[in-house]
């Protein structure tokens, strides 16, 4: 084989190459483009379907500023009383909160809402006589601004029926603890 038979199979080598990149982006960006497509597509179909998930949703409890004030009181009491809650974050670091002893206090108190042995309000469960150690004493007392922040984000989400916030059996109506770790019983 001669030198320039040599450069003409390089030179044609070169170019199936190069027509064989071209074709392989061509294919690579019509992908993109069809995905890109598709997930707007399914991005909006999950947006709509959400939309109308969330009119159809009814909440679960559907709590009042009352009760999510009268929540905090008992989870916090006064905002400028370290321990006089069932779990006081007023003097913790809120980095550091543990949602999940948060959550039991307040699974115990819907669990009761909804045991047919209890009141069937949060208010009624809440100020029942002889039931939380801090109540009704805590019921004059201020909360602070992240014990309502902490609860009503606990509110909300029970009432868009998250069931990741149902932390303890819902046979559980009572605990007990010492402000930092609870344990719920039937």
């Amino acid at each position: 084989m001669t030198r320039a038979e040599r450069r003409k199979q390089r030179k044609k080598r070169r170019f199936i190459l190069c027509i064989t990149i071209l074709i392989f982006m061509l294919v690579c960006i019509l992908a993109i483009y069809s995905h890109n497509k598709n997930t707007n597509v399914k991005a909006a179909s999950i947006t709509a379907t959400s939309q109308a998930t969330q009119e159809t949703i009814k909440p679960r409890y559907g709590f009042t500023d009352d009760d999510i004030y009268l929540l905090a009181q008992l989870l916090c009491g006064s905002k400028n009383v370290d321990g006089d809650g069932e779990y006081d974050i007023d003097f913790k670091d809120p980095e550091n909160l543990n949602y999940y002893e948060i959550s039991k206090v307040f699974c115990v108190v819907m669990n009761r809402v909804r045991d047919e042995r209890f009141p069937n309000t949060v208010k009624e469960v809440v100020m029942a006589k002889g039931q939380f150690a801090v109540m009704p004493k805590n019921s004059k007392k201020t909360p602070s601004d992240i014990a309502i922040k902490v609860t009503t984000e606990w509110c909300n989400a029970y009432d868009g029926n998250d069931l990741g916030i149902q932390c303890v059996p819902e046979d559980h109506v009572y605990f007990t603890g010492d402000g930092i770790t609870n344990k719920t019983r039937p």
